[in-house]
């Protein structure tokens, strides 16, 4: 009786589908991660980059210069997470 149950238990593990069932679990958390840094990280954090710069510098310029260059970096970085995770 007792080996069956081991065997069952064991078994399981080398079924495909607890993996497949993982992958897309971590599918699912990567395109969460893309949503999130396309939507909340990038423009947060080029803003605050952009105006920490600009205000060292001096210039309104400046800042919004580092916010252009660095906001569709990270926004593609965020698309390129979500397509990698569908």
């Amino acid at each position: 009786m007792r080996d069956d149950i081991r065997s069952n238990y064991f078994s399981n593990w080398n079924n495909n589908s607890y993996f497949s069932k993982y992958q897309e679990t971590k599918k699912i958390e990567v395109q969460h991660l893309g949503i999130t840094i396309m939507f909340v990280i990038a423009p947060l954090f080029s803003w605050i980059v952009g105006t920490l710069y600009g205000k060292s510098e001096g210039s309104g310029f400046a800042a919004i210069g580092v916010l252009i260059i660095m906001f569709p970096i990270l926004f593609i970085v965020g698309v390129v997470l979500f397509w990698i995770g569908d």
